[in-house]
């Protein structure tokens, strides 16, 4: 017999922005250039891992062999799509999160940024508010990094 815990919740974050810049120079800050804008390190000299594989991690890399997984990698197709998934047991939870990131022309040469981000599972405590706080500060971030 299956039953749901009575403490499971769902969260669906959708945002969007447009950046001016093209899809193509969005994409990589999102991938491979996230280390030089990425706002939400656990520490301050952790280095960003993007790998561009089947199942290739998303990661903060401490360099002493310790590391913080963000995510896995689902979905690549340059420059419009990108999708992660996670399964976390940070605090007191333990939650799996969906990742979407979408980037589409906006027709005057900059790009629409929609990005929708899905947990479920056992949330712990501060964990939405994380997230929606969070969410936007990303977007802000990369846009910040690509427009400079």
């Amino acid at each position: 017999m299956f039953e749901k815990a009575k403490s499971d919740k769902f969260l669906r974050i959708e945002s969007e922005i447009t950046i001016a810049a093209p899809p193509e120079k969005v994409f990589e800050a999102l991938t491979t250039g996230m280390d030089a804008w990425w706002p939400h390190r656990t520490t301050d000299d952790a280095k960003i891992v993007f790998e561009t594989k089947p199942g290739g991690m998303i990661y903060e890399d401490h360099g002493d062999g310790q590391f913080v997984l963000y995510g896995t990698l689902a979905g690549y197709q340059p420059p419009n799509l990108v999708v992660s998934l996670d399964i976390s047991g940070w605090g007191e939870g333990a939650y799996n999160s969906r990742n979407i990131e979408r980037l589409e022309a906006d027709g005057k040469g900059g790009t629409i940024y929609k990005k929708t981000m899905i947990l479920w599972g056992r949330l712990p405590e501060g964990i939405v508010e994380m997230f929606e706080n969070g969410v936007p500060t990303v977007l802000e971030a990369v846009k910040a990094h690509v427009e400079k």
